[in-house]
């Protein structure tokens, strides 16, 4: 295939590279690490190296990121690019069970989740984008992603903003030694906040965003810095971990269930907490299950550690399966309809592990929904918000935030047992023996 003339490209899909954008595309190198901040243009530039390569024949192309969600940012600005650059007549495009792009050059293009590792596995790419690089978990990468490069030498771009000093960090000081790893602030993209702003006008923005979120939040999603503490919310996590802090059901031992119930696609959370010692003692994880499976197991959870109390979020269809528990056991319902009464959660939670109050087991899954959690503030309204990264799961945290709910601020002694708590519920729970 003769060399593509980038100008006529560019002109034809109406975009073309800021400056530091083409600095990256100099860069030749089999594998380019990207960490930027919010707003510098991260998937624009990726999706174009990915129609550079797409319109040779016979490649195969993966966009990678934490969920499917994630991927269709890249893959949609490349469908975008694409349809500009050739006819639709020329390829075609399936979304589900996963976004796919097949080209007649016998080049295709995939969206892969690492939710979905098993869709990775017997493949051979020429090109691999991983989109929000920090989000992912190194396992995946090894084990998953890395092998599929190998037999056709393939090409590996990662892309993010920095999450602490993770294996992201560690592949961008292995990188910068030869060249091939950029680091750029938001401001560094010379069309911030919009093309053709004044100097003044992009100062104006800059200081406008700098005074509206937490400083740490700035540093590392807006100047793109490696912070030392991964977490943006929780400080202190690995300080509350402990190898042996699970336990079976204690006898007199009071325990509280707290209940993240299932959305659309996501799991839901158990997480039992002992009381008086403040351990998280066991953890469950499921999705995928009806209605009354998901009552059966949460009940027969509560029965196993002396029909523990539970704090559920009754938001949803949590609603009616609160209404439902409450025929079968101590129920205290929290909802979560506003952002004031998810803050307050939200903020129990973080003192209690600033302070070292609890203790949490070594689940990976848990510890990292709390490192990756983010306080965002809105532009409009400069409200702070708790979430999960887009496209990531919360509901280890939420589960652990309701469980915490239950808690009394501080370790307790004997007499000062609350009289709601020292009398477990009572009322028969047959079949759930």
């Amino acid at each position: 295939m003769s060399k593509i003339d980038e100008k006529k490209l560019q002109k034809k899909i109406a975009w073309s590279p800021h400056e530091n954008q083409q600095k990256i595309l100099d860069c030749q190198s089999r594998e380019k690490i990207i960490c930027a901040g919010r707003r510098f243009g991260k998937s624009a530039l990726c999706a174009y190296e990915i129609l550079l390569e797409a319109l040779q024949p016979n490649k195969r192309i993966w966009i990678t990121a934490p969920s499917y969600e994630l991927s269709n940012i890249v893959f949609d600005q490349v469908l975008m690019f694409l349809s500009k650059a050739i006819s639709n007549e020329y390829f075609k495009v399936k979304r589900k069970p996963f976004p796919v792009l097949k080209m007649d050059n016998g080049t295709i293009i995939e969206g892969k989740s690492c939710e979905a590792k098993s869709g990775m596995l017997g493949r051979s790419t020429d090109l691999v984008v991983i989109d929000e690089a920090a989000l992912v978990d190194e396992n995946i990468w090894n084990q998953y992603i890395k092998p599929t490069t190998h037999e056709r030498k393939g090409r590996v771009f990662y892309i993010s903003t920095p999450r602490g000093l993770n294996w992201f960090y560690t592949k961008f000081l292995a990188l910068q030694k030869n060249g091939s790893a950029f680091r750029f602030s938001s401001i560094d993209n010379p069309y911030f906040p919009f093309p053709n702003a004044t100097e003044k006008e992009r100062n104006k923005e800059w200081e406008k965003i700098k005074s509206s979120v937490p400083e740490k939040v700035f540093r590392q999603e807006y100047m793109a810095e490696f912070l030392t503490e991964a977490g943006l919310v929780f400080r202190g996590i690995e300080e509350v971990i402990s190898e042996d802090c699970t336990s079976e059901p204690q006898k007199d031992a009071s325990y509280v269930l707290g209940v993240d119930i299932a959305r659309h696609e996501d799991y839901t959370a158990l997480t039992v907490v002992d009381r008086r010692t403040k351990n998280v003692v066991y953890i469950d994880r499921f999705r995928g299950m009806d209605y009354p499976q998901q009552k059966d197991r949460i009940l027969t959870c509560a029965k196993r550690y002396n029909n523990a109390k539970i704090i559920v979020d009754s938001t949803g269809i949590g609603d009616s399966l609160t209404s439902d528990l409450k025929r079968f056991a101590y129920v205290e319902d929290y909802p979560l309809y506003s952002n004031k009464a998810k803050l307050k959660l939200i903020d129990k939670l973080i003192i209690f592990i600033d302070q070292g109050v609890i203790r949490i087991p070594r689940n990976e899954d848990l510890i990292n929904e709390l490192k990756i959690y983010e306080v965002k503030v809105s532009e409009k309204s400069g409200i702070y918000q708790y979430s999960a990264p887009r496209g990531r799961h919360d509901d280890m945290v939420i589960s652990l935030a309701l469980a915490v709910w239950g808690l009394m601020p501080n370790k307790i002694k004997d007499e000062d047992e609350d009289d709601e708590f020292a009398t477990p519920y009572t009322q028969p729970l047959t079949q759930y023996e």
